[in-house]
């Protein structure tokens, strides 16, 4: 038999719940609420953490905020290094054709980015340690860039100075095909004796160009007994250049020229055994070594190689 729910009241004439069915109508209200509550609070703590940051959130946003400053500052220091590097290389190759008069060598290495390891590393430690590194160049380069323009000053000042010193081969001779016979003790061709060899020879062709090593101005150009017809060039700073044996003498005495200018030509006049070019270089009146002075049209390598050639050959052609 279903339990009854309802109980009747004498003194208020009705039905009212029983006690136990009023009990148990208060504790579904109960569980009701309870349920309800926990579900409104699990909902409102979804929506919270929706739109407010955790902790770990946090650190990571100010993370990225300190990589984009420090990224920023690093651009700039990168962007300032690169304009004063390329200020340093134009300065180089002035000085390098100032004092080579031809175009250096670009290294490819200088043009690769050191930095290209770390293109696929976004770490703030390595970003801190570039930006130190970048500011350490930046202050080296200012430091070099001093350097350079005192250098460039000093080299404008010594312009003429080191246009005057001989710096070329006295016939074209790139490819090294002219024989050279060397500078200091040699036989003589004539008196089969030793003898000291003031300059070096040059077996070339009758006819062919000879050309000042440096600016000066011509203070000899007519015959002499053994050395033929000889043009002597000053330098005006202790240097004198001596060109010997010509069949022909272009530059006239008191002439004016410059390096690279056509001055004779080859010939076999004098005391000579073949046709060829006898050239020396005097500093302060002292004969010194012509092959010394070859630097500026001569890779290092041919350097070596014609002085090795110079110092083999045991005769001179006169």
């Amino acid at each position: 038999m279903p339990e009854n729910k309802y109980k009747f009241n004498s003194d208020t004439l009705e039905y009212e719940l029983s006690n136990k069915s009023r009990r148990k109508k208060i504790f579904n209200f109960i569980i009701s609420t309870m349920f309800a509550s926990i579900l409104i609070a699990i909902v409102l703590t979804v929506v919270f953490a929706s739109v407010t940051e955790t902790p770990r959130q946090r650190l990571v946003k100010r993370e990225i905020k300190i990589m984009k400053e420090k990224y920023e500052s690093l651009s700039k220091h990168e962007a300032l290094t690169k304009k004063h590097l390329i200020e340093l290389q134009e300065k180089d190759r002035a000085i390098y054709r100032a004092i080579f008069e031809s175009e250096p060598d670009i290294d490819s290495s200088l043009l690769k980015n050191p930095y290209e390891r770390f293109e696929n590393v976004d770490i703030l430690p390595i970003v801190d340690e570039n930006k130190e590194r970048l500011k350490k160049l930046y202050n080296s380069l200012k430091n070099r860039r001093i350097e350079y323009n005192n250098i460039m000053k000093l080299l404008k000042s010594k312009k003429d100075e080191i246009e005057n010193i001989p710096a070329i081969q006295p016939i074209i001779n790139n490819e090294l095909k002219q024989q050279v016979y060397g500078f200091g003790n040699r036989i003589d061709p004539f008196y089969k004796v030793p003898a000291f060899h003031s300059g070096i020879d040059f077996m070339a062709p009758e006819n062919t160009n000879v050309y000042a090593t440096a600016n000066g101005k011509v203070i000899t150009s007519d015959r002499k007994k053994t050395h033929g017809i000889t043009i002597v060039i000053n330098h005006h700073n202790g240097y004198k250049t001596i060109y010997s044996h010509l069949k022909t003498a272009i530059a006239k005495r008191g002439k004016k020229v410059k390096r690279g200018d056509i001055i004779g030509t080859v010939g076999n006049t004098g005391k000579s055994f073949f046709p060829h070019l006898h050239y020396e270089v005097q500093y302060k009146k002292k004969p010194i070594n012509p092959v010394n002075y070859f630097f500026l049209d001569l890779t290092p390598e041919q350097y070596y190689k014609i002085r090795y050639a110079a110092s083999k050959a045991g005769l001179s052609l006169d």
